[in-house]
């Protein structure tokens, strides 16, 4: 099994979801995985613009970065939120 050594988000992230898989007993290769991701990319891509398109048109904009608590016990996340009006 090879490591996550590189620095791009991305990569470490198609990394250790391959590596997830790999211990669920899902044989995929890394290509395959990168490829469903691209895809995945370009079918949200239209949905990531309009939500961009709407936050600019906004009057009033605000943010919520309030920490919560998810996954693993310990492990907290920010979870950013906009709110637009």
């Amino acid at each position: 099994m090879w490591g996550c050594s590189s620095t791009n988000f991305f990569t470490i992230f198609r990394c250790r979801q391959h590596q997830r898989l790999t211990r669920s007993g899902v044989t995929l290769s890394r290509t395959t995985l990168t490829n469903l991701s691209k895809r995945a990319i370009e079918l949200l891509r239209p949905i990531a613009v309009a939500q961009l398109e709407h936050v600019l048109q906004s009057k009033v904009l605000a943010m919520d970065e309030t920490p919560i608590k998810a996954g693993r016990q310990g492990l907290t996340w920010s979870n950013r939120f906009v709110h637009t009006s």
